[in-house]
């Protein structure tokens, strides 16, 4: 029999299901008993809310040259673009619902977009293709 869980050095796989939370993997007990078990939690948020904000928002062309459009039905107030390396190489700081913008002078790859928006914040890729 396991004690209740105090640490997660190995956590294999996590899925959420029924919302609930489930992690499978090695876990340390207290004293020195250690067994292989599923975990579950209830889910904090419900996945449906965070996939219907995200629909609010579309990304057009994608993949594109460097030139992209920005619709939203939430407004935008700050947006910001991410390399792969985690460096900020884009800022846009004026609310509204439509922005173009052109990061066409960036080299092909996957970037990160941050919006923040009136109902948070909403994290989406955009790749530049040439």
């Amino acid at each position: 029999m396991c004690c209740p869980i105090t640490a997660f050095p190995s956590v294999d796989a996590l899925a959420v299901y029924s919302n609930q939370i489930y992690a499978g993997g090695w876990f340390f007990q207290a004293g020195t008993n250690t067994c292989y078990k599923i975990a579950t939690w209830p889910s904090p948020v419900g996945i449906e809310d965070y996939n219907n904000e995200l629909d609010n928002l579309i990304i057009f062309p994608n993949p594109s040259n460097g030139v992209f459009d920005i619709e939203s039905s939430l407004e935008i107030i700050y947006l910001n673009i991410f390399n792969v390396l985690g460096e900020n190489i884009f800022e846009y700081k004026q609310p509204s619902r439509t922005i173009s913008i052109d990061i066409s002078d960036s080299p092909i790859g996957v970037y990160l977009v941050n919006f923040e928006t009136e109902q948070g914040v909403i994290r989406k890729t955009i790749i530049i293709s040439k």
